[in-house]
């Protein structure tokens, strides 16, 4: 089901680092923000480390929405997998991943 230009042009978004080319949907960003935060992760720690893991040649697929809460709200979905990322916290992040000070 992947679009192949659409898939091309949100790596190239990623990868470039571009402003909004992460973004949580803001009924589920606190309860993100809070699952996140049991590990000391923050949400500018998950949007760097998708970027970098673009950056250095990392795949990310473009899936069918599925869920129930989503479908009607978006025809695809872009998975990233970050699993061997080393994280660290940066201090302070708002709502919108962007540190703060």
């Amino acid at each position: 089901m992947s679009n192949p230009v659409e898939l091309a042009l949100v790596k190239k978004a990623l990868a470039l680092g571009l402003g909004g080319c992460v973004e949580w949907d803001a009924k589920v960003i606190d309860r993100v923000a809070a699952d996140l935060d049991r590990y000391g992760l923050t949400l500018k720690d998950v949007r760097k480390e998708l970027i970098e893991h673009v950056r250095g040649g990392g795949e990310v697929l473009q899936v069918k929405e599925v869920r129930t809460l989503w479908v009607d709200r978006r025809e695809s979905l872009v998975q990233g997998d970050c699993a061997d990322a080393e994280i660290v916290q940066e201090g302070p992040v708002r709502r919108d991943g962007i540190a703060q000070g």
